[in-house]
């Protein structure tokens, strides 16, 4: 790979990008949603034909749902009955309304994550279709309102930055995550662009108590590197030159290294550097049309590549 092609590859993280958590039944479908790449809701009997009429005083369709809704909880002392047209009936409809509307307006590549039973593991993908698609041969699941979806990560929940423990208490069929953003493109992008900054995040897969000298040095030997390159490369940097660090390293867990986003060229070409062998270095630079002012510059950045990289190994980052 080429720097261009990582520079490229990186993914500039839009403000307008969505976040959906989606439930799985409790984790009866979380299976079957991540090993055939579909998310799927309830509700069949309202389809696209009523979309339109979804927002409106509909009474014909709110009847339907009265009329579903009882055909399922047949038991007059069933507390899911809809019975006397009260103020409680009229939430629960207005709630599968907005629902099955909310699963129909989600756009390709928004994100959703998806729960396994007692949230012990979290899927993590994007859609990838325009609109719900229906499949009722499909006898796996019998949820047949579907959306495509192409999974990208699978995390245990100790895996994963306390702030994902807010979703534990979330009770609504799908409910937006927008508050988990950043912890949510840390799990799916190993470096990514967002707002004002570049990330570069480093999964830390060692077990056991983290000693603080190992994630110094890995942060020291990060941030030496990109000062390096920044200065023998003359590239130009305007405004914020601080480096910041967000841990999360509950053995597993990650780094993320961010900084100015004007440090595109010089993250983009850590990650290339620090991910081939030292005989590779050359011709990687060579093929990036950057020119070492010296041999000397080019020991001593291979110095300071494999110093990053030895501090990797230390907490055995992958």
């Amino acid at each position: 790979m080429t720097l261009e092609q990582i520079i490229n590859n990186i993914p500039v993280i839009n403000e307008d990008q969505n976040y959906w958590f989606i439930r799985t039944d409790g984790g009866d479908n979380y299976d079957v949603f991540r090993d055939n790449n579909f998310v799927a809701i309830g509700w069949d009997y309202l389809d696209n034909r009523h979309l339109p009429v979804m927002f409106q005083e509909n009474q014909a369709l709110r009847q339907r749902i009265v009329e579903k809704e009882n055909a399922i909880y047949k038991a007059e002392d069933n507390p899911r009955r809809l019975n006397d047209g009260g103020a409680g009936d009229k939430a629960t409809i207005t709630k599968i309304i907005n629902t099955v509307k909310r699963f129909s307006d989600l756009r390709k590549n928004d994100i959703v994550v998806i729960p396994s039973s007692d949230t012990k593991n979290l899927s993590f993908g994007y859609i990838q279709d325009e609109s719900v698609y229906i499949d009722a041969n499909d006898d796996r699941c019998e949820r047949v309102k579907r959306r495509r979806v192409k999974w990208v990560a699978h995390k245990s929940m100790s895996e994963l930055d306390d702030a994902f423990l807010d979703i534990k208490t979330r009770h609504g069929t799908i409910t937006n995550l927008e508050n988990l953003s950043i912890q949510i493109n840390r799990v799916v992008n190993k470096t990514f662009i967002k707002g004002e900054k570049i990330h570069h995040v480093l999964n830390v897969e060692m077990n056991g108590d983290i000693p603080t000298k190992h994630l110094n040095e890995l942060n020291r030997t990060h941030d030496e590197l990109v000062e390096f390159i920044i200065n023998e490369f003359n590239f130009d940097i305007e405004g914020d030159t601080n480096s910041y660090l967000a841990v999360n390293v509950q053995s597993p867990g990650f780094l993320d290294l961010y900084r100015n986003k004007q440090y595109l060229k010089a993250i983009a070409l850590v990650v290339l550097l620090s991910s081939c062998t030292n005989e590779e270095h050359k011709n990687k630079i060579d093929e990036s049309d950057l020119i070492m002012p010296s041999e000397q510059s080019f020991q001593i950045l291979q110095q300071k590549v494999d110093s990053f990289n030895k501090s990797k190994d230390l907490l055995n980052v992958r």
